[in-house]
């Protein structure tokens, strides 16, 4: 039997605009807004190998749960553990526009 899927954060919340802000790095930070704003331009997004943990993933997660344009989406060589994988799975249940999903495994740091 699957587990249940969690609720994703959504990106009206103060606690979600808290989180993108946590995330360092200013690119991935700034795609995540652009995946928020539903940005029409914003259709392949990858974060290959970027510095992003569970949290940030839960982030992406929120923004893409609401997204109408992102078709594709890679996030190989990301360590984002159970608590992310759940979050992207719950996005995609809401999510009727990607297409293209890449993930992959990290190496421990």
């Amino acid at each position: 039997m699957l587990p249940a899927l969690t609720a994703v954060l959504p990106v009206s919340t103060p606690d979600w605009t808290g989180r993108l802000k946590a995330i360092t790095d200013a690119e991935v930070q700034m795609s995540i807004q652009r995946l928020a704003e539903n940005d029409p331009t914003l259709t392949q997004l990858s974060l290959w190998n970027k510095q992003i943990d569970a949290s940030g993933v839960q982030v992406l997660a929120g923004a893409l749960a609401q997204n109408d344009y992102l078709n594709t989406l890679k996030l190989e060589c990301i360590q984002f553990g159970d608590s992310g994988a759940q979050a992207l799975a719950s996005a995609l249940a809401q999510n009727h526009c990607l297409t293209l999903l890449g993930v992959g495994i990290a190496p421990p740091a």
